[in-house]
């Protein structure tokens, strides 16, 4: 099965490498389609220097697996651009933070299967031949439309090797939103304050967790997906004990002067509410502050 990995980004990258160690057929596909090499250091601080297969966009329909792990925000852009280079038997998988891309892509490519996906691994480039993995995660992934025949047993085994431990789920919604409450409390405030995921502990930024998961709580049951908030709160707070000496991707996105995603985080949870009628003025301020940061960032 032909893999295609779409950016040079830190997700991409360590799929890249996930693929390079077992061997699969694969190539990351990017504008320029420069040939580069790319040093590693992984989890257990082993280091080593690997080629990246780099192609350009062209080659994007000689896939059966295209793997989007970019922004919530390129989404849409890439499809429109690059759909007359996506064949209908091709699988795409999103990869991403953040919610609000599958209807997105569903009317662009009503023909296409189309897999959901979120990740809690952590990779970080420090510049852009440099990949730091942090460590290992887990991975959560659903089939969104399976429109036409493909190899879906294969599919799943070659995505649950890449990102293991992984766990497939008939309804991947609920995993989504799960994940969206953790990015929504650690992501804004992190870039907004300027800190690590563990310095969240403090009182004064639980204070706000707390709000922000009540706030999620009400959206989430009234889209009847249930979470109590103190079952998102204990759910928020073990993530930012894991990845205590973490910094989340928004930290990082407002470090080098980038748009955020914030739009598919604390923002779609605001427009999720807003059509259940339901009010969220914690999150809503929490996208003005980053908003206001961001206003003469360039795209990533």
């Amino acid at each position: 099965m032909k893999i295609s990995i779409i950016g040079n980004g830190a997700v991409g990258n360590m799929l890249a490498v996930s693929c390079h160690l077992q061997k699969l057929d694969y190539q990351v596909l990017t504008r320029r389609g420069l040939a580069s090499e790319l040093k590693v250091t992984d989890g257990h601080n082993g280091q080593w220097q690997m080629p990246l297969p780099v192609a350009p966009l062209s080659k994007l329909s000689q896939s059966e697996l295209i793997i989007l792990p970019l922004k919530a925000y390129q989404i849409a852009d890439f499809i429109e651009q690059n759909c007359s280079l996506i064949q209908p038997q091709q699988t795409l998988v999103l990869l991403h933070n953040g919610m609000g891309t599958i209807e997105s892509c569903q009317q662009l490519l009503p023909s296409n299967n189309l897999i959901a996906g979120t990740t809690n691994y952590g990779a970080f480039k420090p510049d852009s031949s440099t990949l730091l993995i942090k460590g290992q995660g887990e991975s959560h992934f659903g089939w969104v439309t399976q429109q036409t025949d493909c190899h879906r047993q294969v599919i799943e085994q070659v995505l649950s090797s890449l990102l293991p431990p992984s766990t497939w789920h008939t309804d991947i919604r609920l995993a989504l939103w799960l994940k969206l409450a953790v990015n929504a409390c650690i992501n804004p405030l992190t870039a907004i304050y300027e800190v690590t995921n563990g310095e969240l502990r403090a009182e004064r930024f639980q204070t706000q967790i707390i709000a922000v998961c009540e706030e999620i709580s009400q959206v989430m049951k009234y889209l009847g997906f249930v979470q109590e908030p103190k079952a998102l709160l204990q759910r928020v707070n073990k993530v930012i004990e894991d990845t205590a000496d973490n910094f989340s991707s928004m930290n990082r996105d407002i470090v080098a002067k980038r748009l955020t995603e914030i739009d598919f985080i604390n923002g779609y949870i605001v427009k999720q509410a807003q059509l259940c009628g339901l009010a969220c003025p914690v999150n809503l301020n929490l996208i003005k502050q980053i908003k206001a940061m961001e206003r003469h960032y360039l795209p990533y």
